[in-house]
């Protein structure tokens, strides 16, 4: 199949090269551009772009190889040196002697320098590639000067255990003036037994040879134990190959190491047998290969701004670590035998409750494999404190007071702005706690409000208080009396328990590290793993629901994260319809927003799951109440954190009227209406008793809607739904409670669960989406801007809500826990 695919693949290329090639005479290409040991569809060797130029594009290879190569030890030797970068390869060859197939014999005074640039793109997820090289020559030898040739590649990996490849070679090739004849390759390999056996095939024909006059080439690989791989090769002229390639790996703060190759061959029909010998330093360390720790080695993670769950690509295609990423390199570590510890630098925690909580417990499970962690603090505060306490040791600095002083919930009401500007809201609800529209009706909290508050921010704290006090060995009584004094020095601090040692941090850091290796988070989650596959693997979609939820497009930047049902769309359809997705994680950490957006999300993914059969896990993060809580009624398996906010199931509506600010500065109106109604959203005017009433069906209908499919979705009995619904907030360990979600557990753990159900092994990817890009509006994203428009934007962001006649109803969240 392959040999009628390829070539069809390259008739255009051939057919082109063939018209410019001159019908004179044409020699044969005596230029080894490095001995060929690998096959045009298999890359693992260490001069593989000389095989295929595709090759050129591993960006898990060697960065850099040589190799010497002899017949018999009795000649002059050929060396060969390769360097890899950006999707080039570059190598240069001095051959001293050179094996004449015309006359077979050595030809001892070659003395040629070669040259030769491979360029070499993988894309689709490394299932297709296309290369191209450009080589060249310098000899005082006549037979070995001017010589230059272009070559083409290409490689399709359909499957993971398939790959098929083909290059033309000295294309346009000439050397001393001779045209060179151009040499097709074809070449499949599979792998029967996953990675650990690889079957090699290679068909050749020069130009102007019958179709039949094929030369071949057959190979065998096992990769062994240590990531020792051993191979053999043999030629349709009878010859054989055998050969050995062992890496090696040390870690000193980063991983460096290397690998070296070994070749023999057996040669028939008087040619000459050989040998090579080669080494290179890899760009990735081998999966199955020991890694060796030359001393104690920390990952520090340092924290000073605020961390996104999804994070966009920079200006330069770069990415800046998400929150998966370091619960990911925390929970990696604890399973890696180099790494001995962990360091943690507390500048600022950009983190909400949940995600602290998700952080804390990745560090406790390092903990647990008897690996120490070590806290190191130049800033206060109750989320800085809150994750230092899962540490087995912590340092504060000499230069600032030890602050921690509990929880609280606060909320900023402005009706009284809008009475002096003549503004009014008229606001509508379906639950007695659905408060949402209270700060711009009210002064303060009404009863429900305040009590259902209460509730939630008193487990909180009792989370809060409780971790503390069992991971620093003290009475929880003892922590209460102690947060009650708020501020205390550092010694204080010592003194009570909360802290072990007041001093600077880079004293700290040198006391922990002790002259051991350290390496920085960002360097230690993009270090590259080799585990030989080819193609696409196997991959869990991490789909992100942050912030507000609006209709058609996102309008999310300045004022927060927002995504619409439109986009949500389309990312669905583009995970469920990719094959290599085997499972669906979808992380929510919004409170809500549109209501007609919230089932418009929640029916596409019920449709989405009729056709296909991918199973769907949800995870919530810091919020998933109102639309965000649901979205995730569809009947699949829910993970929440114990301090995740939830629930809120309730409606609001809300009509801004100007009327008396109209009055106020002169404005009046008049209208012509062909119906009743026709005016009913109108800015200039109150609503009437008759239209409020109408309104208020409205909310109660599609209340009801909300109340049916949590029964349907949670298995829970209608006339319980009074307990969990009317707008109540809940948090994780509340609504876990009451059946509202399945799991306490954080993204790593309804990732693990995804594989799990989706029966995936053990090699698969996790892919993150919405997949975005830098745009100029995230220069805004500093932090003062970004403070500054949290505030202002929750203003704005409700007003602009009130006024929009297109969206009338809301599953909206009435207020945000902010632990300071």
């Amino acid at each position: 199949m392959f040999a009628r695919i390829l070539p069809s693949m390259l008739i255009p290329i051939i057919v082109m090269t063939g018209a410019f090639a001159s019908p004179l005479y044409r020699a044969k290409n005596p230029f080894t551009i490095s001995p060929d040991f690998n096959f045009a569809s298999h890359s693992d060797g260490l001069f593989s772009p000389a095989s295929n130029p595709v090759f050129a594009d591993d960006r898990k290879g060697p960065m850099l190889s040589y190799r010497y190569f002899s017949y018999d030890g009795k000649t002059a030797g050929d060396h060969f040196a390769m360097g890899r970068a950006y999707g080039f390869s570059f190598i240069y060859s001095w051959l001293g002697s050179v094996y004449m197939n015309d006359s077979k014999k050595i030809e001892d005074s070659a003395g040629a320098n070669c040259f030769s640039i491979d360029k070499g793109f993988f894309i689709k997820d490394d299932m297709l590639g296309i290369g191209a090289g450009y080589s060249f020559s310098s000899s005082d030898n006549r037979r070995f000067k001017g010589y230059r040739s272009w070559r083409l590649g290409l490689v399709f990996r359909p499957f993971r255990y398939v790959s098929l490849g083909a290059t033309l070679n000295d294309l346009w090739g000439e050397i001393n003036g001779n045209s060179l004849n151009m040499r097709e390759v074809y070449s499949l390999s599979v792998r029967p037994l996953t990675e650990k056996i690889t079957l090699s095939f290679d068909a050749t024909r020069e130009s102007g040879r019958k179709i039949t006059r094929f030369g071949f080439r057959t190979g065998l690989e096992m990769r062994l134990f240590y990531g020792i791989s051993v191979y053999a090769r043999y030629e349709r002229s009878g010859n054989f190959l055998f050969g050995m390639q062992m890496p090696f790996f040390i870690r000193s703060g980063d991983v460096m190491g290397g690998e070296v190759e070994f070749h023999k061959s057996y040669v028939r029909d008087g040619g000459r047998d050989f040998y090579t010998f080669a080494a290179g330093f890899p760009s990735a360390r081998y999966e199955s290969a020991p890694v060796i720790a030359v001393k104690k080695n920390y990952l520090k993670i340092k924290l000073s701004s605020r961390i996104r769950e999804n994070t966009k690509r920079g200006f330069f295609g770069e990415r800046a670590l998400s929150f998966y990423d370091y619960v990911r390199a925390v929970r990696r570590a604890a399973e890696d035998d180099t790494i001995h510890g962990l360091i943690l630098q507390i500048d600022g925690v950009g983190l909400g409750f949940s995600q602290v909580q998700e952080l804390r417990s990745e560090l406790k499970d390092f903990r647990k494999r008897g690996k120490p962690v070590h806290a190191i603090m130049t800033s206060s505060g109750n989320r800085e404190y809150y994750l230092a306490s899962a540490a087995d040791r912590i340092y504060f600095t000499p230069t600032s007071s030890f602050y921690l002083t509990g929880l609280k919930a606060e909320v900023y009401f402005f009706k009284g702005l809008f009475d002096k500007i003549g503004v009014r809201i008229e606001s509508f609800s379906a639950g007695r706690y659905k408060s949402y529209n209270e700060r711009f009706t009210r002064e303060k909290m009404s009863d429900e409000y305040r009590e259902n508050l209460m509730s939630v921010l008193s487990d909180m704290n009792e989370q809060f208080i409780g971790d503390i006090a069992a991971d620093r060995g003290l009475e929880k009584s003892r922590v209460k009396d102690l947060v009650g004094r708020g501020i205390m020095s550092g010694d204080d601090a010592v003194k009570a328990g909360f802290i072990d040692e007041v001093c600077y941090h880079d004293e700290a850091s040198r006391k922990v590290s002790s002259g051991g290796g350290v390496i920085r988070i960002k360097k230690y989650s993009s270090e590259k793993i080799n585990d030989f596959v080819w193609g696409r693997r196997d991959t869990i979609a991490v789909v992100h629901v942050s912030g507000s939820i609006e209709r058609g497009r996102s309008t999310g930047s300045f004022f927060g994260p927002a995504i619409g049902d439109e986009d949500y769309r389309e990312i669905l359809d583009a995970v469920f319809k990719d094959s290599s997705v085997k499972a669906v994680v979808i992380r929510v950490s919004s409170g809500g927003g549109s209501s007609a957006a919230s089932d418009f999300m929640w029916n596409h993914l019920v449709m989405l799951k009729k056709k296909h059969d991918k199973p769907v896990v949800f995870s919530f993060g810091d919020i998933a109440a109102s639309g965000g809580y649901y979205i995730a009624l569809t009947g699949d398996r829910i993970y929440s954190g114990r301090g995740t906010l939830t629930g809120s199931i309730g409606v609001v509506y809300g009509k801004l009227s100007l009327k008396r600010l109209f009055e106020k500065i002169g404005i009046t109106r008049d209208v012509v209406k062909m119906s009743e109604y026709a005016d009913i959203f109108s800015l200039s005017r109150d609503l009437t008793e008759k239209e409020r009433a109408l309104v208020q069906s409205e909310v109660d209908f599609i209340y009801g809607r909300f109340i049916d499919k949590v029964a349907d979705s949670r298995k829970i009995p209608k006339e319980k739904m009074p307990e969990i619904a009317e707008g109540r907030i809940f948090s994780g360990s509340q609504g876990k409670a009451k059946g509202m979600l399945d799991e306490i557990g954080g993204l790593m753990v309804a990732v693990e669960y995804a594989k799990t159900v989706s029966g995936i092994g053990r090699d698969y990817r996790v892919k993150m989406y919405p997949d975005e890009s830098f745009a100029l509006t995230d220069l805004l994203e500093l932090p003062e801007i970004r403070n500054f428009a949290g505030f202002i934007g929750t203003v704005v962001k409700k007003a602009i809500k009130e006024t929009d006649e297109n969206e009338r109803v809301y599953y909206m969240y009435p207020y945000m826990i902010d632990i300071k």
